[in-house]
C-alpha cells in the first residue's frame, strides 16, 4: 500500500482493494491463530463451554457469539479451525463495518481502504482484537454497522433501510450489553440533528424496534428470570469492591478518563504531526454531525453511569465501541493535500498491523501475555488419556476454573462440562448418567476446594465424602521454560448422588 501512485490513491473504485487487504489480513490472523491452537485461553474456553449447547443465555455476556461457535461446531466439527473460523469473520465484521462507514462519509478508492484500517493505530484495539476478543469483538461491529444503518436515514428512509437498523440494533443487543449506551447514544444524537429527526421519529420506526425486540427477545426474557444473579455480577464488574462512594466516583472518572486518552493518544499523536498535511472541509455533512455528537452523548451517558449509577472502573475494553470510528471521523474530517501524506499514513497503518502479526508470531516461539496461571498452549494429552479412561461416555466434569473447563470439554467431548467460574450456567444433564468427576488446579490446594464442593451439592446435588482420594496428573506447557500446571481431580461414586 505504501508503493501506491497518487492515480491509484484516488481510484473511485475500492471494493476490490478493501475485499483484497482483508482477505490478506484475515488470513494471517487464521494461520497464527491456529499455530497457537495447543489449547484455549480464557475467552476461547468460555465459547467451548457454552457451545456444548443452544441457550437464550449462558452467564453475563450475550448469547451470539457462542450461538455462532455452536453453529460451527455444529457444521464443521468440533475442531480448532472450526473455532477459529468465527475468530476471524467477527474480527473481518468490524472492519466491514468501518469500510461501509468510511463510504458513507464520502471517502473513495484507496483512500477508503486506508481509513478502514485506521483503528489499527489505536493500539489496545489493534492488539487485543487480534489477539484474543470475542464478544467485544462482535460488539464493535455491530456499533459501526448501526452507526451506518442510522446515518443511511438521513439520504433515504425506505422499509429496507429501518430493517437494516433493527437487525443491527437486535444482534448489537446479543453481542454485549454496554451496547445498549451505544444505541441511547446514537438515537439521541439522531434526534439532535433535524434531517434525521424526522427519521428516526417515523412511525416507520417501528419496523426497526420490533425487528430489534424479536431477534433480541429470547435473550431478554433468559435476562428477566436471571435478573437477580446478573445485577450482582454486574455491579461487581462496574464498581469493584470499592465501599468510600466519593472514593469510587473518583476513582470511576479516572479509570473512564485515562482510558479513553490510553485508547486516543496515538491515533492523535499521529494526526498532530501530520497537521500541516490536512486540510478541514467547510461544511461538513449531517452525516459527520451525527458521528461528531454520538461520541459527546457517549460520554456524557459514561459520565452519568458514574454519577447516577455509581460505576468505579471502566476496563478499556468495554469503551471500544464508542471509540472506534473517532480516527475514520478525523480523517474524513480533512481533505489530504499531498498522496505522499497518504503514502505515509498507510505505511504507519500496516506497521501497526504487522506489529501485532509480529508479535503474535513471537508468542508461537517464546510464549508471553499469559493471563492468569495458565500458559498461552498447554499439553492436555495426559491429562485427557487419564480422565477419558475414567468418564467413558455421560460423564459429567465439574472444573473450579473456566479455562480447564473449556480446554477439557474439547479433549473429552462426549462428557458434560460445567464450572463454578460460570454458575448460571446448567445445561441439561439427563442423558448423562456417567461418573461425576470434580477437577481443580493444585494450585489450590491439594484438597478439594470449598467453592468448587458446594457448586457442586448445590447444583447436581452430590454428596462428596471427605474420604474420596484425590488424583493427580500434570498438564506441562507445550512452549520450553513456561510454567507448569498439575490438576488434581475426585470421581464421585454412584451412591454419593
Amino acid at each position: 500500500m505504501n508503493c501506491l501512485s497518487a492515480k491509484q490513491l484516488r481510484e473511485p473504485d475500492s471494493y476490490r482493494p478493501f475485499v483484497i487487504v482483508l482477505t490478506a489480513f484475515l488470513a494471517v490472523h487464521f494461520v497464527l491463530s491456529m499455530a497457537l491452537s495447543g489449547s484455549f485461553s480464557p475467552d476461547d474456553a468460555d465459547q467451548l463451554i457454552f457451545s456444548q449447547t443452544f441457550a437464550a443465555g449462558y452467564y453475563e455476556q450475550p448469547p451470539l457469539y457462542s450461538w455462532l461457535t455452536y453453529l460451527s461446531f455444529k457444521i464443521l466439527g468440533l475442531r480448532y479451525p472450526s473455532y477459529f473460523l468465527v475468530k476471524s469473520i467477527s474480527l473481518g465484521l468490524i472492519y466491514v463495518a468501518c469500510f461501509c462507514c468510511a463510504r458513507l462519509l464520502g471517502l473513495r478508492g484507496w483512500t477508503a481502504v486506508l481509513a478502514t484500517f485506521l483503528p489499527l493505530l489505536i493500539p489496545t484495539f489493534a492488539w487485543h482484537s487480534f489477539s484474543y476478543l470475542t464478544n467485544t469483538n462482535l460488539v464493535c461491529a455491530a456499533s459501526a454497522i448501526s452507526f451506518y444503518a442510522i446515518a443511511r436515514l438521513e439520504r433515504s428512509n425506505g422499509w429496507i433501510d429501518y430493517g437494516l437498523l433493527g437487525l443491527a440494533l437486535g444482534t448489537g443487543l446479543l453481542s454485549k450489553y454496554n451496547f445498549s449506551l451505544v444505541a441511547a447514544a446514537l438515537f439521541i444524537a439522531a434526534v439532535t440533528i433535524p434531517s434525521l429527526r424526522r427519521r428516526v421519529l417515523s412511525y416507520r420506526m417501528l419496523i426497526a424496534i420490533v425487528i430489534a425486540a424479536v431477534v433480541a427477545l429470547p435473550n431478554l426474557l433468559w435476562l428477566f428470570s436471571h435478573r437477580t444473579a446478573l445485577v450482582a455480577i454486574l455491579n461487581e464488574k462496574l464498581h469493584g469492591t470499592t465501599v468510600d462512594h466519593q472514593y469510587g466516583r473518583l476513582r470511576g472518572f479516572a479509570t473512564l478518563f485515562s482510558n479513553i486518552v490510553l485508547i486516543l493518544l496515538p491515533a492523535g499523536i499521529v494526526f498532530a504531526i501530520g497537521r500541516r498535511q490536512l486540510e478541514p472541509f467547510d461544511r461538513l455533512s449531517d452525516i459527520h454531525r451525527l458521528l461528531a455528537r454520538f461520541f459527546i452523548v457517549a460520554a456524557g451517558l459514561l459520565i452519568l453511569l458514574i454519577l447516577l449509577g455509581g460505576a468505579t472502573r471502566f476496563h478499556e475494553r468495554w469503551l471500544q465501541p464508542f471509540t472506534l470510528l473517532v480516527p475514520l471521523f478525523a480523517f474524513s474530517y480533512y481533505r489530504v493535500r499531498s498522496s505522499g501524506a497518504l503514502r505515509g499514513l498507510a505505511l504507519i497503518v500496516i506497521v501497526a498491523g504487522i506489529a501485532c502479526a509480529g508479535v503474535r508470531t513471537g508468542q508461537i516461539f517464546f510464549g508471553g501475555f499469559d493471563r492468569g496461571v495458565y500458559p498461552l498452549q498447554m499439553d492436555f494429552s495426559a491429562a485427557a488419556r487419564e480422565l477419558g479412561a475414567l468418564a467413558g461416555s455421560g460423564a459429567v466434569v465439574i472444573s473450579r476454573d473456566r479455562e480447564l473447563a473449556g480446554n477439557l470439554r474439547y479433549q473429552l467431548p462426549t462428557a458434560r462440562h460445567l464450572t463454578n467460574s460460570h454458575p448460571l450456567y446448567l445445561p441439561p444433564l439427563d442423558e448423562f448418567k456417567g461418573p461425576r468427576i470434580l477437577v481443580w488446579n493444585q494450585r489450590s490446594g491439594s484438597t478439594l476446594p470449598n467453592d468448587l464442593r458446594d457448586f457442586s451439592a448445590t447444583t447436581l446435588g452430590l454428596k462428596i465424602s471427605e474420604d474420596l482420594p484425590v488424583q493427580f496428573v500434570d498438564v506441562p506447557p507445550r512452549l520450553s521454560g513456561r510454567r507448569s500446571n498439575r490438576l488434581a481431580y475426585v470421581v464421585v461414586p454412584q451412591s454419593n448422588r
